[in-house]
């Protein structure tokens, strides 16, 4: 029994017929059995069949759709911070502190700038958090707070956070 092996570039689908007349529509093309298998990997890794038949990079997320030859993300700017944020889940006293000292920042110094806070409440509830937090959650307003103090930019405390989850 001939088996006789089709796939759709435009849909990026397969189709196998055993009966030896059978002819799909125009847009089907007939590979053959190695072709097929190498497809349906690709396929199966998230990847894209070109045109030309070689493959693109795997699909980044599932919110990357294929456009004009690259994977572009289909979110907005702030829905992409957003997931991003649900990703830095809160740290431990441990995490937060050596992450800081793992960068090269000294503890003393951290709170040296604390104690220049200028508002006295603003000051103490900073402290209070420095010195006496048990967990530390990435969009609590004193930690931004002492982001600003030394200095730090958003993606730079998204990066050590990270780091910080894997401590």
């Amino acid at each position: 029994m001939q088996v006789r092996y089709f796939f759709n570039q435009t849909d990026q689908t397969f189709n196998i017929s055993f009966d030896p007349d059978f002819l799909p529509g125009e847009e089907w093309q007939e590979v053959d059995q190695e072709k097929h298998d190498q497809y349906l990997e690709a396929v199966n890794s998230r990847k894209i069949i070109l045109a030309d038949g070689t493959f693109s990079d795997p699909r980044p997320s599932n919110y990357h759709a294929w456009e004009n030859g690259n994977w572009i993300d289909q979110r907005t700017e702030e829905q992409i911070k957003a997931s991003e944020m649900k990703l830095l889940t809160p740290l431990t006293r441990r995490q937060f502190r050596m992450v800081f000292v793992l960068n090269g920042y000294d503890l003393d110094a951290i709170k040296a700038k604390i104690l220049e806070i200028e508002d006295i409440q603003t000051r103490q509830i900073t402290l209070v958090e420095w010195e006496d937090a048990t967990t530390f959650e990435r969009d609590n307003a004193s930690l931004i707070m002492m982001a600003e103090l030394l200095g730090l930019e958003d993606d730079q405390v998204n990066t050590m956070w990270k780091q910080a989850l894997s401590l």
